[in-house]
């Protein structure tokens, strides 16, 4: 079993540079994330393998499976680096990027993507726009100024506490809980629960 589990890594890895060159890698990419930390902590669910490239030329490969997948890398210094994922976007539904000192990140590109923990990071700007499977958006503890969430009609809770967000409009969504301290919310009635 423990075999057949490293030729699936070896040829998922493989499969991931034969069928994109590496100019165009990038492209292909379901989630883009840029760190300067050292240490990272990931932690996944997906109902389908998926690769991650470290940003330099290290690859792991994240098995499907019925429980969370949680995977760790360190780098040997803290230089800027860029995360990321590659597979079948429609079959990742829950990422944990909690505490790993992002600049940026991307998930534009998975529709259905269910649950985004994203706090305690230093991110500035967070686009959920495509993400219009969101049940649950954790943020808090980042630098973000404002957030659209016109499409995001799923979203229920919602915790984006300790930022820097100015105005919030919920009424495209169900909310039903939302955490929204400690920041400069203009509120209005469409803000309102």
């Amino acid at each position: 079993h423990r075999e057949d589990r490293r030729q699936r890594k070896k040829w998922i890895r493989e499969s991931i540079k034969t069928v994109y060159p590496r100019d165009e890698i990038s492209d292909h990419a379901i989630v883009t994330m840029k760190t300067n930390k050292k240490d990272i902590s990931l932690q996944v669910l997906t109902s389908a393998d998926l690769v991650i490239d470290w940003g330099n030329g290290k690859f792991s490969t994240i098995i499907a499976t019925n429980g969370f997948g949680h995977h760790t890398y360190s780098y040997p210094n803290a230089n800027t680096r860029t995360i990321r994922f590659y597979g079948p976007a429609n079959k990742l539904k829950v990422l944990r990027c909690t505490g790993n000192e992002l600049v940026e990140l991307d998930v534009s590109k998975n529709t259905h993507l269910e649950v985004l923990y994203c706090h305690t990071n230093w991110l500035v700007e967070l686009d959920v726009s495509n993400n219009t499977s969101f049940g649950s958006l954790y943020f808090s503890n980042n630098l973000i100024r404002e957030l659209n969430l016109s499409r995001n009609n799923s979203l229920a809770v919602m915790e984006c506490y300790n930022n820097n967000i100015g105005k919030l409009d919920l009424s495209h969504t169900i909310m039903q809980s939302l955490k929204c301290y400690n920041n400069p919310i203009i509120q209005d009635r469409a803000a309102m629960i």
